[in-house]
C-alpha cells in the first residue's frame, strides 16, 4: 500500500475507533495485539461448519466439538483424522490443517463395488481407498485432484505407485470466479497469458464427478461420469484385504487456507463377496422416497434464493 495511504488510514482509525479489526487472518487476538490492529477470520462461502471450527481450533489451540450430523450414518465409520459431518446424502469430510482427513468404514470388505459423487472444490484432493490396511499401510487409492483422476497402489513397506492418471473433461466457470482477491479480477485471457497452469482453476470452483469403482479379485474397473476409464487394471496380489476409506487434503495452490472440505454424495458401498454369490449393500446414504423428495425440494428452494441474491 502507498505509504501516504497507510498514514492516512492509521490517523483516521485512531481518530474514529476505540476497537478496530484491521486485518484478515487469525481468529485469535491476545493482550499483545494492538486494539486498533486486530485480526479476523474471513470465512469463504464454501466452508462447512466444521471447516470454520477447524480454523478456530488451529488459531486458538482450543478443543472443538465438531458437528457429526446423522448419528446412525456416522456410526458406520471410524474417524482417523479431521472431522466428518453426515448430512442427508452428503458426507462432508474436513481435513486437519495441512493434513489428511480420513474416515474408515468399520466393516472390512475385500471384493467391492463403490459408487459416490465427489462434489467438493476442484482444487484439493478427494480420495477413495479400497482395501485400506492400516496396519500394513497398503491400499488401492483413487484420487480426484485439480480435475485429474489418479489410481495408485501401495504395498506394505513401499511407496505409492501410480497405475493410471487421466485429466477429466474441462470445467467451466465465470470470469467473476477468477477473483482471487477482492481487488483483483482476471479475465481468461489474462489467466492464460500470465498465470501458471495450476492457477487456471480458481480455488473456489466446485464440480461433481460420479465415480464408480469395482475391485474384484485383483482386477479394478473404474467409471467416471458414465465413461469407462479402466476395464481390467491388475493390482498387486498382496493387496488382498482391508476396508473402505474416504479422505480429503488441501492443495498447496490455496495459499490462504490449508484446511479442505471433501464432499461425497450418494455413497453406495456393495460387498460382492457374499457366500451365496449375491451382492449385499453395506452402506448407503442415498435418499429415496419422501426423504429424497424433501431433499430435492430444499435444494430447489435454496437455488432459487441464491439466484435472487446474486441477481437482485
Amino acid at each position: 500500500m502507498n505509504p501516504l495511504v497507510t498514514a492516512a488510514n492509521k490517523a483516521n482509525i485512531e481518530r474514529l475507533f476505540k476497537l478496530h479489526f484491521n486485518r484478515e487472518g487469525s481468529s485469535l487476538n491476545t493482550k499483545d495485539n494492538g486494539v486498533l490492529d486486530l485480526t479476523r477470520v474471513q470465512p469463504e462461502p464454501y466452508w462447512s461448519t466444521n471447516h470454520l471450527l477447524m480454523k478456530i481450533r488451529k488459531d486458538t489451540g482450543e478443543l472443538m466439538e465438531f458437528v457429526r450430523g446423522d448419528e446412525e450414518a456416522a456410526g458406520a465409520w471410524e474417524g482417523l483424522n479431521g472431522a466428518a459431518e453426515f448430512a442427508g446424502n452428503k458426507i462432508v469430510l474436513t481435513s486437519p490443517p495441512g493434513g489428511i482427513g480420513k474416515q474408515v468404514l468399520k466393516e472390512g470388505i475385500r471384493d467391492v463395488k463403490l459408487a459416490a459423487t465427489a462434489a467438493g472444490n476442484i482444487v484439493g484432493k478427494q480420495m477413495i481407498y479400497l482395501r485400506y490396511d492400516r496396519e500394513n499401510e497398503s491400499y488401492v487409492r483413487l484420487i480426484l485432484e485439480n480435475n485429474t483422476v489418479t489410481v495408485e497402489q501401495k504395498t506394505a513397506g513401499r511407496l505409492p505407485e501410480v497405475l493410471f492418471k487421466q485429466e477429466l473433461a474441462p470445467v467451466s466457470w465465470q470470469e467473476e470466479d477468477l477473483a482471487f482477491d477482492k481487488a483483483s479480477v482476471y479475465t481468461r485471457e489474462q489467466t492464460a497469458s500470465g498465470a501458471s497452469k495450476e492457477m487456471e482453476i480458481p480455488v473456489n470452483i466446485r464440480d461433481s464427478r460420479r465415480i464408480e469403482a469395482v475391485l474384484q479379485g485383483n482386477v479394478l474397473k473404474l467409471t467416471v461420469d458414465g465413461e469407462d476409464l479402466l476395464d481390467g487394471l491388475e493390482i498387486d496380489d498382496s493387496i488382498s484385504s482391508g476396508r473402505i476409506a474416504l479422505a480429503g487434503q488441501f492443495s498447496e495452490q490455496n495459499e490462504k487456507d490449508d484446511i479442505y472440505d471433501a464432499v461425497f454424495e450418494n455413497v453406495e458401498i456393495t460387498s460382492l463377496g457374499a457366500k451365496d454369490g449375491r451382492s449385499a449393500m453395506v452402506f448407503s446414504n442415498r435418499l429415496s422416497g419422501w426423504k429424497g423428495l424433501a431433499r430435492q425440494a430444499k435444494l430447489t428452494f435454496d437455488g432459487a434464493v441464491n439466484w435472487v441474491i446474486e441477481h437482485f
